[in-house]
């Protein structure tokens, strides 16, 4: 009972049954996790309980498979006993099989009534909490804000003039524009350059 942390006080090893000690203990051991369960989140905890399934199944399988091997070195030792080595291979391989699947529920339920969470580890949760809050203010202020955008640009498209965009668009379209006069007279091609080179303005600046 010490290895899952369970207390003893209400139990009367001398004078209860068999069966009685055994209630009690399952019923002290189904408070001691439900307590446990008050403490830590539902949902981190069956993944808890998932991962360290895995882990010592994982770790048990592989000293099984390590633990065959040998019994396959070994067995046919059992000829010189006049035993089948076949048939001794299957009994032990058989009950090695069973003696892990204890093993893996022993070493689980051990290390699931030891875990605990660590401070940091309940800060972490209360800070996850808190930055899903900003994140979700920050996408409606996000949201709000493009809103805002949105109707200040239908608002400034409106011309200053109190009249239709298009009218003014087309008011600019039709509009002359000025012609355009040349200050300078024009400079022929066989004409002496303007520069001053002597060179004719078309083998000069003309080019």
């Amino acid at each position: 009972m010490m290895n899952f942390l369970i207390g003893t006080e209400g139990i009367d090893f001398e004078r209860d049954s068999r069966d009685g000690i055994l209630d009690k203990v399952l019923n002290k051991a189904k408070e001691a996790y439900e307590l446990k369960e008050r403490f830590i989140d539902p949902l981190l905890l069956r993944q808890i309980e998932k991962y360290e399934m895995l882990r010592v199944v994982d770790t048990e399988w592989m000293h099984h498979l390590h633990s065959m091997d040998y019994l396959k070195e070994g067995i046919q030792l059992r000829a010189y006993g006049q035993r089948d080595p076949l048939l001794e291979y299957k009994q032990e391989a058989h009950k090695m099989f069973f003696e892990m699947e204890d093993t893996v529920r022993q070493k689980t339920t051990e290390n699931l009534f030891r875990i605990q969470v660590a401070k940091k580890e309940r800060e972490k949760s209360a800070f996850l909490a808190v930055e899903q809050e900003l994140i979700h203010n920050e996408r409606s202020a996000l949201a709000e804000g493009r809103k805002t955008a949105k109707d200040a640009t239908f608002t400034s498209a409106e011309p200053q003039t109190g009249r239709p965009l298009g009218e003014d668009k087309r008011e600019a379209k039709g509009a002359p524009s000025a012609p355009f006069k040349r200050k300078a007279p024009k400079v022929g091609r066989n004409d002496p350059c303007p520069c001053g080179s002597g060179k004719k303005y078309k083998r000069c600046c003309g080019k």
